[in-house]
């Protein structure tokens, strides 16, 4: 009967510190720290996650600071700013972002299809937007693209330094030398408006090559080379003379019908 008695009494006393003991939360610690070894991201606190891996590690994130984490290969994983606490779980804060320039520098995924847009690890998509280049208004908003021989034209903000530069007095052809071409705005877009009258101040090509050929020009005239220079209304034809540190060219002079070599040296030209 003794006995019995002594076997109920530890009974009851062990009832009572199993009771007194989960009030304490002794075993309700224990119970949350087998859980957290079971679980890599449960948490009871901030303090308890960190930030594991490098952008790129496929298992990059935030865990409880006891898991024991190692790299699981490579693929797109952002990297969390920093970790938080959030119902017993560890969870990733990223930095906000609002627009696709911020989604892009915060190193998140970018789909490169057109136009291009950038995924957050929340899967927020932004699309990124074109900046749009505003054109010409009128022929004065445009300029050539190069500084010397040029064949096409740019807006004035794109105006190139030419400050240093040095050309050759020659008038190239297909080039916008000597008035062969102006730049103009057409439709909102720098272009070349070629010069395609067949006449220099009424005189054809074909006279002007007649009165080269009477004059100190002679039968030297290149063909497909001549232009005509409206600005001093006169023909220009290279000719086949070579001299050092010159482009010979013969013009001929459409008003007073005269011609007359232009050496177009560059330089100290030796006699």
């Amino acid at each position: 009967m003794k006995k019995q008695v002594v076997i109920l009494i530890i009974l009851i006393l062990v009832l009572i510190v199993g009771f007194w003991a989960e009030q304490k939360g002794w075993l309700s610690s224990g119970s949350k720290k087998q859980e957290q070894q079971q679980d890599p991201k449960s948490c009871q606190s901030d303090s308890d996650c960190l930030v594991f891996g490098q952008s790129g590690d496929c298992n990059c994130g935030c865990f409880n600071n006891g898991f024991q984490w190692t790299k699981q290969g490579d693929c797109f994983c952002a990297l969390p700013k920093s970790c938080k606490c959030v119902d017993s779980k560890c969870q990733a804060v990223f930095e906000q972002v609002s627009n696709f320039k911020e989604c892009l520098a915060a190193g998140y995924q970018v789909m490169e299809n057109e136009p291009r847009q950038c995924k957050t690890p929340e899967g927020t998509i932004f699309t990124e937007e074109k900046e749009q280049v505003i054109g010409c208004v009128s022929n004065d908003d445009c300029v050539a693209a190069i500084c010397c021989h040029p064949k096409e034209c740019v807006l004035k903000s794109q105006i190139p330094d030419c400050s240093n530069i040095m050309c050759t007095q020659e008038c190239l052809a297909g080039t916008m030398d000597c008035g062969q071409g102006s730049c103009v705005c057409i439709e909102g877009k720098c272009q070349v408006k070629w010069q395609q009258e067949e006449k220099c101040n009424g005189m054809t090509i074909e006279q002007a090559r007649e009165i080269a050929k009477a004059s100190e020009c002679g039968e030297r005239l290149i063909g497909g080379t001549q232009f005509c220079n409206n600005s001093t209304k006169t023909w220009w034809i290279n000719l086949d003379i070579e001299k050092p540190g010159c482009s010979p060219a013969c013009v001929i002079d459409t008003i007073t019908h005269q011609a007359e070599i232009n050496w177009r040296c560059t330089g100290l030209i030796v006699p």
